[in-house]
């Protein structure tokens, strides 16, 4: 490819659906890390 980006893959609309991902992906990546969180406590108890 020469680098020229591709017609309706500007910057923001790559961010834009970046941000969508991640908004969809973060709760459950907080639920898990909460989990490991917890599961790490309780061994040091």
């Amino acid at each position: 490819g020469d680098g020229a980006p591709r017609a309706g893959l500007d910057r923001n609309t790559i961010r834009a659906a970046v941000t969508l991902a991640l908004d969809t992906a973060m709760p459950v990546l907080i639920d898990e890390l909460t989990e490991r969180v917890l599961l790490a406590l309780s061994h040091q108890g």
